[in-house]
């Protein structure tokens, strides 16, 4: 993973997660946060099905042009890792959705409700931002292999 994936959207992640902290932006204030939440999870298991296609797609290809190509770019291994953390990333904001969904109605747990949702914003705006990465690495690899055609 290079410098973008590593610090700039991390950082991204936590600005905007602070942000909403500063202007107080809380689970209460998003009039259809289960509908949101049931999206997120609906998402999250799109992009893992999707994310674990493309890795037993990659193994299975050694001798596709596509596979050639992106292993003569040296970003087979890169594709790898940060598919693999986006599935763990998707499978977490799984897992917080869940518990959202099931402690919303809950006044007792509000700062554990304001805190797991600062991660699930967190955790989603960084898978979002990987998932671009990931699109954007099987795009220019295919543009690459159809201009040698």
């Amino acid at each position: 993973m290079g410098r973008r994936e590593k610090i700039i959207y991390p950082a991204i992640s936590i600005f905007i997660v602070f942000s909403m902290i500063y202007f107080q932006i809380t689970p209460k204030d998003i009039t259809n946060l289960d509908n949101v939440l049931l999206g997120t999870i609906t998402l999250a298991s799109i992009g893992i099905g999707f994310l674990v296609a493309a890795v037993s797609m990659l193994s299975t290809l050694e001798s596709n042009k596509f596979f050639m190509k992106l292993t003569s770019l040296g970003t087979d291994i890169k594709l790898l890792k940060i598919l693999t953390i986006t599935i763990r990333l998707l499978l977490a904001i799984s897992i917080f959705s869940l518990v959202l969904l099931l402690i919303t109605s809950i006044e007792e747990l509000k700062i554990l409700k304001d805190i797991i949702f600062y991660c699930w914003v967190g955790l989603l705006i960084y898978s979002l931002l990987l998932i671009d990465v990931v699109v954007k690495i099987f795009l220019d690899v295919v543009n690459t292999v159809k201009s040698e055609q």
